[in-house]
């Protein structure tokens, strides 16, 4: 998690729930730290801001990798209108030929 953003990791859950989980995770940490951290308390907001506002059935249909069970991260994070826009992560695997060693 970096400020403004979200890193959820698919492999096990899909896309609403694992979301649902660190919205959980964040809230408990929140509540039991007593503690204020804006970066956990923006993330809050945006985790929050996107379950309201998705359609996950949709989504889901839309990209099976989005329904779980494969190794793929998803960012979520505001665009420019302040609404909350994901964004798939691909790992990038650098080949020696492309680093010239």
């Amino acid at each position: 998690m970096q400020g403004g953003e979200v890193i959820l990791a698919l492999d096990e859950f899909c896309i609403e729930n694992s979301a649902r989980r660190e919205h959980q995770r964040l809230t408990r940490r929140l509540l039991e730290d007593g503690v204020s951290d804006p970066a956990e308390e923006d993330a809050l907001r945006l985790l929050s801001a996107f379950l309201e506002q998705e359609d996950f059935s949709a989504l889901r249909a839309a990209d099976p990798e989005l329904a779980g069970g494969h190794p793929v991260k998803v960012r979520l994070l505001h665009d420019v209108g302040g609404r909350v826009r994901w964004e798939k992560l691909h790992n990038t695997v650098v080949s020696e030929e492309q680093t010239g060693k």
